[in-house]
């Protein structure tokens, strides 16, 4: 388990509300919607859009239960030790597919992996498993760190680095061509073509 966000630097949690500190992160695919620590929200943002870039979604459509979670001010349950959500560090992706306390079904190590690579602990083998929670597991100066990685990745338009166990992203689809772009193409062809073709 990932030590309390209070020895690492983040402040208060839980009884304390940050939830003014925190902002929405929305997938770019899928449109799952997380509220997590701003400084750590663009990691969260690249590894949900990275992760449903190689065809993973966590928004599976409007029949999909809301079970995607993230900041919740609260203790962890049980106790009256403030939990990683009330920081805004933690999310829970998932968490009807991969409820918390059991350990056959969790998602796909490369999954696990991605998150990993950008220092979020998963709860899977934790002693009650939590497959569907991941938590930031650095201090702000981590954070800080692979925010500045990921904008250099995109300035210099490198990909950022994924682990070896994810799979390549499918090619966006081409999209198809509007009637204007066609009929743009057509007069560039046949620039004395006079009469109407359709």
């Amino acid at each position: 388990m990932t030590s309390r966000a209070d020895a690492r630097g983040w402040g208060p949690g839980w009884p304390q509300n940050n939830a003014s500190k925190c902002t929405t992160i929305t997938g770019a695919k899928s449109g799952v919607a997380l509220t997590v620590r701003r400084e750590i929200a663009p990691i969260v943002k690249f590894c949900v859009d990275e992760v449903e870039r190689r065809e993973y979604l966590y928004d599976h459509g409007p029949m999909d239960p809301t079970d995607d979670w993230s900041f919740v001010n609260r203790p962890i349950r049980g106790t009256s030790i403030p939990s990683n959500h009330s920081w805004g560090l933690a999310v829970d992706m998932d968490a009807t597919l991969y409820p918390q306390g059991q350990r056959k079904k969790r998602p796909p190590q490369w999954v696990d992996d991605v998150w990993r690579k950008y220092r979020f602990d998963n709860g899977a083998p934790w002693a009650n498993p939590d497959p569907m929670h991941y938590e930031f597991n650095g201090t702000p100066n981590d954070a800080k760190f692979l925010v500045n990685s990921l904008a250099a990745h995109a300035l210099d338009q490198t990909p950022a680095p994924m682990p070896p166990s994810a799979p390549a992203p499918k090619p966006d689809p081409v999209p198809a061509p509007s009637l204007e772009d066609i009929m743009h193409v057509v007069t560039l062809a046949f620039p004395n073509r006079t009469e109407r073709w359709f």
